[in-house]
């Protein structure tokens, strides 16, 4: 449906119709001989006028269908490959090995990509990355780490098992092997876990100025650096989160959210530190691991800040319109240019792009 309504002209098919023709043609009687007596009117029954009304829109339905301006059209054509549009990010990732080596893993081959302390590197059918040891010996103390540029994204198997999503300009370090007291990583940027479960085998990761322990659960970490606060969800299981203005564990309950704010970033209605709970709807947060943007009420500043990672992009906001709350759940699989549109399509933003700049205005 999206791409119909991209090609069509509203209104366009409606101008080429005549209406009341078509309405008279629909309707008229059959007229009769002269030298007959005129037939008696008589009153239709409901069924004929809802007869009547299908007729009329299956008329507008195949009017629209019929003079819509063809996908292969030149206008069509143009309009698809504008040279200003921006298309959207792609799986894509840096894999930094223990030896210093670096792997481009979107132009590396399927199958075994390297072999290190006792482990083997696989790249999936899929494309995402797992490690499978050798022979039950594996070095625990070799770390590599995935990197995503802005624009990508990438999925991860750990060494044990636990599934991590990783989104644009973020980081993940882990160990090649884990060891038999602990599982540790840390990240940059933001990442979806659902973490094996082994209860005698605790699960951390670290944040900037921060910790989580797991033992087995599914939650999102948005750690990046230009958001205001570090922000952990919990979907499944249970979460503990310490913070070095708050080092005592903050627990956290499915559908909970945690945020503490980083030394230094903007001022918030609570201390650096100092970690907040609240209850929220946990769709928004991970929709990016569905490739969609789902805006609930976000302020338009913090989904511009999505759309920049994503896109690789600047956006520009003019005028005091910087915490207006948006809504909006779209694909990220289509250009920036659509993108831009249906957010224009309340009438109170309006969007431009200009090379790599997205300008956003009342």
């Amino acid at each position: 449906m999206d791409a119909l309504f991209d090609n069509i002209s509203p209104g366009t098919a409606a101008d080429k119709i005549d209406w009341e023709d078509l309405y008279q043609r629909i309707t008229q009687t059959e007229v009769q001989p002269a030298a007959q007596p005129a037939p008696v009117r008589r009153i239709p029954h409901p069924m004929q006028k809802i007869a009547v009304a299908a007729s009329i829109l299956l008329v507008v339905l195949a009017a629209f269908y019929f003079l819509r301006p063809s996908e292969n059209t030149p206008e069509t054509k143009q309009a698809q490959t504008t040279p200003a549009d921006i298309p959207p990010g792609r799986d894509q990732a840096v894999l930094r090995l223990a030896d210093g080596s670096v792997m481009v893993l979107d132009s590396t081959a399927n199958g075994n990509i390297a072999e290190q302390g006792g482990v083997r590197i696989l790249k999936q059918a899929d494309g995402a990355i797992s490690y499978e040891p050798q022979n039950g010996q594996a070095a625990a103390n070799l770390y590599n780490t995935l990197s995503t540029p802005t624009g990508g994204q990438y999925r991860l198997t750990l060494p044990d098992g636990s599934k991590v999503w990783l989104n644009a300009a973020s980081s993940i370090r882990y160990p090649a092997a884990f060891n038999n007291q602990e599982r540790r990583v840390e990240i940059t940027g933001e990442a979806y876990f659902e973490v094996a479960k082994f209860r005698n085998l605790p699960f951390y990761v670290n944040t900037p100025d921060g910790e989580i322990r797991v033992l087995g659960t599914h939650f999102n970490v948005n750690a990046y650096t230009n958001e205001p606060a570090v922000t952990t969800t919990l979907l499944e299981g249970k979460v503990s989160l310490t913070s070095t203005g708050h080092p005592q564990p903050v627990m956290l309950q499915p559908g909970q959210q945690a945020q503490y704010q980083l030394p230094g970033a903007k001022t918030q209605s609570y201390l650096a530190g100092d970690i907040r709970v609240q209850k929220v709807d946990t769709d928004p947060v991970i929709a990016w691991t569905r490739n969609a943007f789902v805006f609930s009420n976000t302020s338009l500043d913090a989904a511009m800040r999505q759309i920049e990672r994503w896109y690789n992009v600047q956006v520009i906001i003019k005028g005091d319109i910087a915490s207006e709350a948006i809504m909006a759940n779209l694909s990220r699989d289509i250009p920036i240019s659509r993108v831009m549109h249906k957010l224009s399509l309340t009438g109170h933003l309006k969007f431009r792009i200009e090379g790599n700049k997205i300008i956003v205005t009342r």
